[in-house]
């Protein structure tokens, strides 16, 4: 994840600060945030990946975000605040992984997550005192998006090091995706997140797919109990109304219903099952 798909690229002459957050767009969260960045960095180009990650969902935040991030150019600054122990203990962090993108949020396991399962290059803890100080204002328990995460977002995108914002340390907190089983002649995954249109993109990617696929030649697609061909090209390739799999944009299996919404034809949420049957 990073840079991977464009290693040709040199680092960005306009600073790009991505925004992954759970704050909506109904409330003040959003703006009051961009306008405590725009007050240290008005340069900035803001890309917002989205805000309507479920709240407190860590796990969709960085399935998002690790959708994005291959697309951005070398030196873009992620911002990610999913941040359930707010005013807490836990610390904040900015990750730096091997690709020269850099991550901003809390010590969750969110940022650990956006990295893809790859060890970070560098991790720094943020001194939010310093971080106050550099802006003027107060720290609120209850705010730190606006308050923390992105003046020190703000402040990395237009030339300050890691380093003067916070210290280095060694280890964060770690999550890690659950990842497709074989067990009893099957591929078992399951509904990873539902979009807008109601497909079911599942934890299961294309490479694992196909080495299962590749030794079981009758293999077959279940959601539940409910079978599906085996994927397709598009989601136009069956008739309207009918169920199709696929591999999606992100090179995961996914299961959608042509001018339909696959979570209402399979009364799929996420944690439903999807897998591969292997066939006699």
């Amino acid at each position: 994840m990073g840079g991977d798909l464009f290693p040709t690229l040199l680092p960005i002459p306009v600073p790009i600060l991505t925004l992954t957050t759970d704050f909506g767009l109904v409330d003040h969260y959003v703006a009051a945030m961009k306008g405590a960045m725009l007050s240290l960095a008005p340069g900035l180009t803001f890309v917002d990946v989205s805000h309507d990650v479920p709240p407190q969902d860590v796990l969709i935040a960085a399935h998002l975000l690790r959708q994005t991030v291959p697309y951005f150019p070398v030196g873009t600054v992620h911002l990610v605040v999913v941040d359930p122990g707010v005013g807490t203990e836990r610390a904040g962090l900015i990750v730096e992984n091997d690709s020269g993108h850099r991550f901003v949020g809390p010590d969750n396991g969110v940022l650990s997550l956006c990295l893809d399962g790859r060890p970070p290059k560098t991790i720094h803890q943020i001194d939010a005192d310093a971080v106050a100080a550099r802006h003027g204002r107060p720290v609120s328990a209850t705010f730190h998006g606006r308050d923390v995460f992105g003046p020190v977002a703000a402040l990395l995108a237009t030339g300050t090091s890691a380093a003067d914002l916070g210290c280095p340390v060694e280890a964060m907190v770690t999550l890690g995706w659950a990842q497709p089983l074989v067990a009893r002649n099957r591929l078992v995954g399951h509904v990873l997140h539902l979009d807008r249109y109601g497909n079911l993109i599942s934890n299961i990617d294309r490479a694992t797919f196909e080495q299962f696929a590749q030794s079981h030649p009758n293999a077959a697609i279940w959601v539940g109990r409910t079978k599906v061909g085996m994927p397709q090209r598009t989601y136009g390739s069956v008739e309207e109304g009918d169920p199709v799999a696929l591999f999606g944009s992100g090179d995961l299996l996914e299961i959608a219903v042509h001018h339909g919404q696959a979570s209402d034809y399979f009364n799929a949420r996420r944690g439903t099952e999807i897998w591969v049957d292997g066939g006699a």
